[in-house]
């Protein structure tokens, strides 16, 4: 049973998306399988078409994971959440779900070492042209914009790890859009 009539913040916050079984646990049930079972054959089908609800295989998701991501959205304010294995799997679950072959993206070359190696080394397979620019200076930012350069992706990292360089913030706010953001990592 889902909890979706919470009122307070703090409710939410420890109730929220909680799910519940049949066995009215106090606290979240993990679910260590990585299979599931279907009444039917017919059933199965179509889960796995996508034509019904339900879970298929733990890789994919399972009422753990999902409970999870409810609740992360939830915190966050967000209207849904994605989980991933690491940390830089959601860096580049989060380009390549905004680029496609053709796109260009420019970042700061002062980044956190495996960011770098996804932007530099990874990305680029697909057909993603990126430029690196020293970070600290607004105009080398604005001489590698092409047409076909994300807003969304200008990227750079507030203060860089581990060499500790912090970017111009004021002159970057004239070169972001409203939708840009800065990461913060340290």
């Amino acid at each position: 049973m889902l909890k979706k009539d919470l009122k307070g913040k703090n409710s939410k916050l420890i109730h929220g998306a909680l799910n519940k079984t049949q066995f009215r646990e106090q606290s979240e049930s993990l679910f260590l399988t990585s299979g599931f079972t279907y009444k039917t054959a017919e059933q199965a089908e179509a889960i796995f078409k996508g034509d019904e609800t339900g879970f298929q295989y733990t890789r994919y998701a399972n009422p753990t994971i999902d409970t999870f991501e409810k609740r992360m959205a939830i915190i966050d304010g967000a209207e849904s959440c994605f989980a991933t294995a690491s940390g830089m799997a959601a860096v580049f679950a989060s380009l390549m779900c905004q680029l496609q072959a053709g796109d260009h993206v420019v970042s700061a070359t002062a980044l956190f070492g495996s960011c770098r190696e996804v932007i530099k080394n990874i990305i680029t397979r697909y057909g993603i042209k990126v430029s690196f620019v020293d970070g600290k200076n607004i105009d080398n930012w604005e001489k590698e914009i092409k047409p076909n350069t994300k807003d969304r992706l200008k990227k750079s990292f507030s203060v860089k790890n581990p060499a500790k360089l912090v970017l111009d913030f004021e002159s970057k706010k004239k070169f972001q859009t409203k939708k840009e953001t800065d990461d913060f990592l340290f």
